[in-house]
């Protein structure tokens, strides 16, 4: 290809032509469909800000004292311990290395703040099966529980932990039309 007619090619092409104005964001029209595209000038956002500040002051906090914020606490609390023990139920019996893995990953994610607050907090759950998990997170609520002061210790039974946070073995008996399993 010649230099002319590389210069006729580019001269010919869109490159050479001038090109039409982009339109600006806040040329565009208001309509719903590009709200998101509107602009404010400082007095508008200063007073969308102080509204929103006031409207926020407004809200009336139901737990207004501290005793009622520990007892709401304390309420998470023993809720999320019945999560973990439910977790420990449903753990598998024979868990592959990756489902150790990814249980140790969700004890830690979800539960690693309850575990903290017991006597020995870096001891390492023993993940060999549900069995060993449940008798080690019923280990660990006893002892939060001690620390706590209370004497309403929980019973480390694996049988009645099962009957009581596990799956209900008999239903699941029916639903697979009686078949007989290890759990």
């Amino acid at each position: 290809m010649s230099e002319h007619d590389f210069l006729n090619m580019i001269m010919n092409s869109e490159f050479g032509k001038e090109q039409p104005k982009k339109q600006e964001v806040h040329d565009l029209p208001k309509t719903n469909d590009n709200k998101k595209y509107e602009h404010y000038n400082v007095e508008e956002l200063s007073r969308r800000n102080s509204e929103a500040k006031s409207s926020f002051s407004k809200l009336n906090y139901t737990a207004s004292t501290e005793e009622s914020l520990s007892s709401t606490d304390d309420d998470i609390r023993s809720k999320t311990w019945t999560e973990a023990l439910k977790t420990a139920a449903y753990y598998y019996e024979n868990p592959t290395v990756d489902d150790r893995y990814k249980m140790m990953n969700n004890l830690d994610h979800n539960f690693g703040n309850l575990f903290q607050n017991t006597k020995t907090p870096d001891e390492i759950p023993d993940l060999r099966s549900n069995k060993h998990l449940l008798k080690w997170v019923c280990k660990k609520y006893n002892e939060f529980l001690d620390i706590k002061g209370s004497n309403n210790f929980l019973n480390c039974n694996v049988k009645l932990l099962r009957r009581t946070y596990g799956p209900d073995i008999k239903q699941i008996q029916k639903n697979l039309g009686g078949m007989d399993f290890y759990m």
